[in-house]
């Protein structure tokens, strides 16, 4: 009797103990719950190592896309464009290639024309000008200003109706002027160019050409 007696007073005690960590535990997660409720930002999730590296690498990547220089004058950059403008004798169109020798070096040949007809007259031509180009200011991103000149070498041909009297010529000259890249895309710019053109040899029109001209280049 004895015995039993003192189980069942150390079950008591075992039971009390157990009550009071469970009064403890449930003051505990409501007292946690409380302050959550309380604070949400306070609740942070962890995310795995190798998530963030992720994470901050595209982050890095496209930082570098739109606020690291982009460079559109690459060595060995082969292009080829097509230009109509103006001139001071009538119309001028020009097909050109152009090769980069350096980021800020390059070399134009340019095959074109010129044309003006009148009711009395008319004039036209075909030239062939190479030519260096060099860039002198640039944004490091989408525009280029570049100055360039060369030799060229022209077929004309000049008809009077009145007169009833043609005349052809061979000329060659200089050719020198400025010149604005504006890329649209990668590989793909607007040019806008002019300047003068000095003729050795006299011919129909002055020794003097003037030309202003815009078209479109791809390179490759």
């Amino acid at each position: 009797m004895h015995f039993k007696s003192k189980k069942s007073f150390i079950r008591k005690i075992v039971f009390e103990m157990k009550r009071r960590n469970f009064l403890l535990l449930l003051a505990v997660l409501i007292s946690v719950s409380n302050h959550l409720m309380a604070n949400p930002s306070s609740l942070v999730v962890r995310e795995p190592e190798f998530s963030n590296n992720r994470e901050t690498s595209k982050a890095n990547k496209h930082a570098n896309i739109y606020n690291e220089p982009t460079l559109r004058h690459i060595k060995s950059t082969q292009g080829m464009g097509l230009q109509f403008g103006i001139s001071s004798i009538g119309y001028k169109g020009i097909l050109e290639w152009s090769y980069l020798f350096l980021t800020d070096l390059q070399l134009k040949i340019c095959l074109g024309g010129e044309w003006k007809k009148k009711e009395t007259s008319s004039y036209q031509s075909i030239f062939l000008q190479p030519a260096l180009s060099y860039t002198v200011a640039s944004n490091d991103k989408n525009l280029y200003l570049n100055i360039l000149g060369g030799p060229i070498l022209a077929y004309i041909q000049y008809k009077e109706n009145k007169l009833n009297s043609n005349q052809s010529n061979f000329n060659v000259g200089i050719a020198l002027g400025g010149e604005v890249e504006l890329f649209l895309m990668n590989n793909l710019e607007l040019l806008f160019g002019g300047g003068p053109v000095v003729f050795l040899l006299k011919d129909a029109y002055n020794r003097v050409d003037y030309y202003l001209t815009v078209g479109l280049k791809v390179n490759f």
